[in-house]
C-alpha cells in the first residue's frame, strides 16, 4: 500500500512540476521573441513555491486518507488473524475431542463384542445343556417304553404258550384217555394255566 501511495504522489508531481517550471519557460520566451534566455527570477520562484506547497499538500491530503485505510486495513487484519487464531483453537479442541470419543468408541467396540462373545459362549452352554436333557429324556422315555413292549411280548408269549399248551394238552387227553381221565386232567391243566395268569 506505501509503494501504491509513492507512485501516485510521484505520477502527480512530475506533470505538476512540469507544468509549473514551463509555464514561465514559454512565458518568458513569448514575450522576448525567443532572444534572451528566461531569467531565474521571482515568478519563478513563486512557481515552484506554489508546486512544492501543491505536491505537500497533495501528499498530506493523499496520506491523511491513506492512513485512515492503513489503519482501518491493520484492524481488519488484526480482526482476521485473531477471528483465524480462534478458528482454528476450536478446531484443534473440536480434533482432540473426536479423538478421544474415537479412542473411547474403540475401548467400547471391544467391549462389545468380549461381551458378545461371552454371551455367546452362555448361550452355546445352555442349548448344549437343554439337548442334553432332552437326549436323556428321549432315551429314558425309549428305554421305558422298550420295558414295555418286552413285558407286553412277555405276557403275549405266556398267553399264546398257555394257548398251545391247553390245546396240545387237550388234543392228547382226547386221544390217550379215558373220558374220566380227560375230565380230571383237563381240570388240571386248566387249574395251571389259571396259576400262571
Amino acid at each position: 500500500m506505501g509503494i501504491r501511495i509513492r507512485r501516485t504522489a510521484c505520477f502527480l508531481a512530475g506533470p505538476a512540476l512540469s507544468a509549473v517550471l514551463l509555464c514561465p519557460l514559454a512565458a518568458a520566451a513569448s514575450e522576448g521573441g525567443g532572444e534572451h534566455a528566461a531569467g531565474f527570477g521571482k515568478p519563478m520562484v513563486y512557481s515552484i513555491i506554489n508546486f512544492a506547497l501543491l505536491v505537500i499538500a497533495i501528499v498530506y491530503l493523499y496520506r491523511k486518507k491513506a492512513s485512515g485505510t492503513f489503519e482501518k486495513r491493520s484492524l481488519e487484519v488484526k480482526i482476521e488473524m485473531e477471528e483465524a487464531a480462534e478458528a482454528k483453537r476450536q478446531a484443534q479442541a473440536k480434533f482432540q475431542e473426536y479423538q478421544k470419543r474415537v479412542a473411547s468408541l474403540d475401548r467400547e467396540i471391544a467391549g462389545i463384542l468380549e461381551a458378545a462373545k461371552g454371551d455367546a459362549e452362555k448361550e452355546r452352554l445352555s442349548i448344549q445343556a437343554a439337548a442334553q436333557k432332552q437326549a436323556e429324556k428321549i432315551i429314558q422315555q425309549a428305554e421305558l417304553t422298550a420295558k414295555q413292549e418286552v413285558e407286553e411280548a412277555k405276557r403275549q408269549l405266556r398267553r399264546e404258550a398257555a394257548e398251545l399248551a391247553a390245546e396240545m394238552a387237550t388234543e392228547l387227553v382226547k386221544k390217550a384217555a379215558k373220558p374220566e381221565d380227560q375230565r380230571n386232567w383237563v381240570q388240571t391243566y386248566i387249574e395251571k394255566i389259571g396259576e400262571l395268569r
